[in-house]
């Protein structure tokens, strides 16, 4: 029976030590990181994007199934749309 109550004590101090330093804890203040607007033209990003969605690029275990052509464009079209992108 001691053990018993022996256990119950420890569990309770280390209780008792987890809700102190809880109730005492004060999260670090860290600033607000600057934002800045991104400017971007919405109507060329749209016709772009539907650029690329219009190729089938679906790839399968089986490399037979796949129209290699699809990809390549896709490639190809990245690489127009994006030039930034590439250049890097």
């Amino acid at each position: 029976m001691i053990v018993v109550y022996f256990v119950l004590t420890i569990i309770a101090l280390l209780l008792a030590v987890v809700l102190i330093r809880t109730v005492c804890f004060k999260p670090n203040c860290q600033p607000t990181p600057e934002t800045s607007e991104i400017v971007f033209e919405k109507d060329s990003a749209v016709a772009a994007l539907q650029k690329l969605v219009q190729f089938k690029t679906v790839s399968y275990y089986d490399k037979s199934l796949e129209d290699e052509e699809q990809f390549e464009g896709f490639e190809k079209a990245l690489k127009e749309l994006y030039p930034a992108v590439f250049k890097e």
